[in-house]
């Protein structure tokens, strides 16, 4: 009995989590779980299972990449992609694209989430003394949260990340840039309370 509960509180959850776009389906798949798991089709249960988990994952990407910044005026952007758990060391999810200019310039726009270097750039933001400019790095505030750059003047290129909650992590890593403004720019733009919003936080 305490299994059969536990399925209907999971099939619950899925439901109330499913994007109205995605609802009918997943509702769909859910029953067909349960109509496995009743008939004690344990293995069927769990793919169905899987297969409305997946699904969801795959809308809440197409969501995350939503967020993502404008290019810069006169850059393009090639194709948001979204690289789910096995993809990442440590597990997670991490939504990307690539902005280039004309000059051959580059900005590498992640969002990556539930993914355990999070929590150690977390510290860094919150820990001034671990992230001193003698470790090359730069502290800039960004819509009330702390932003960490490493800059390489020589090169125009660096990485600027920003934590914004305990669970996503913004980054921009740019190549043959003019100005590290640009990616403090860049970051600026982006629709962070949208990030927080769909996170949860």
């Amino acid at each position: 009995m305490a299994i059969r509960q536990g399925c209907w509180r999971l099939l619950a959850a899925l439901l109330l989590a499913a994007p109205a776009s995605a609802a009918e389906p997943l509702r769909a798949q859910l029953q067909r779980a349960d109509q496995h798991y009743q008939a004690g089709d344990l293995v069927a249960a769990a793919g169905d299972l899987e297969g409305a988990i997946e699904a969801l994952r795959r809308e809440l990407a197409a969501r995350y990449r939503a967020t993502l910044p404008p290019p810069p005026i006169g850059w393009r952007a090639e194709p948001a992609s979204a690289a789910a758990t096995l993809a990442m060391p440590g597990g997670g999810t991490r939504v990307a694209s690539t902005y280039r200019d004309r000059e051959g310039a580059s900005i590498r726009v992640e969002l990556i989430l539930d993914n355990p270097m999070i929590q150690a750039f977390t510290v860094l933001t919150r820990a001034p003394a671990l992230a001193a400019p003698a470790a090359g790095l730069e502290r800039f505030q960004i819509d009330g949260a702390t932003a960490l750059l490493n800059w390489d003047p020589a090169a125009g290129s660096g990485d600027l990340v920003l934590p914004i909650s305990e669970r996503v992590l913004a980054k921009l890593k740019g190549n043959g840039l003019a100005d590290k403004a640009q990616l403090v720019e860049l970051m600026a733009d982006w629709d962070l309370a949208a990030v927080r919003s769909m996170a949860g936080d």
